[in-house]
Order: C-alpha cells, then sequence, then structure tokens
C-alpha cells in the first residue's frame, strides 16, 4: 500500500478537476462509471467532498491497519 498511500498524496495536491479526472477515471477502471450505474456520479461527489475536507484540514487521512488496530475490539472487531 506504500506505492498508493504516495499517489493519493500526490493526488490530494492536484486541482480538483484533475482529482475529478483521476476519480472518474479510477471508478471506471473498476467498471463502477456507466450507464448500468446510476449512483456513479453521486460516488464521485462524495469523493470530491471527502478530499475537499482532507485538503482544508477538516479530515485526515489514516492508515487502514492503524484503524483497525484503534477500534474497540482490535483487528478482529470482538469484544476484548
Amino acid at each position: 500500500m506504500a506505492d498508493a498511500d504516495r499517489l493519493l498524496a500526490i493526488a490530494l495536491r492536484l486541482p480538483q478537476e484533475e482529482r475529478r479526472f483521476l476519480a472518474r477515471a479510477l471508478l471506471a477502471s473498476l467498471g463502477a462509471i456507466g450507464d448500468e450505474d446510476p449512483t456513479a456520479e453521486a460516488w464521485v461527489l462524495e469523493m470530491e467532498r471527502r478530499v475537499g475536507e482532507v485538503l482544508e484540514g477538516r479530515a485526515s487521512l489514516d492508515p487502514v491497519d492503524q484503524r483497525l488496530v484503534d477500534r474497540p475490539g482490535g483487528r478482529d472487531g470482538g469484544d476484548a
């Protein structure tokens, strides 16, 4: 995931229109954009909103491994 983390950090510094282009391209690569998926535009807008929050300092990015460890019950989510 180190490559993905580095790419994300670079992508988050791009202007909004370039981030939108990347978001659409990534969704399309997953088969998430097309006539058969009416929610694709909503996902693009949600990603833009979330990226905006990160760029404005209202949200932060945490490695998923750390989030799993930090949640109640540890990695497996069970009660300790």
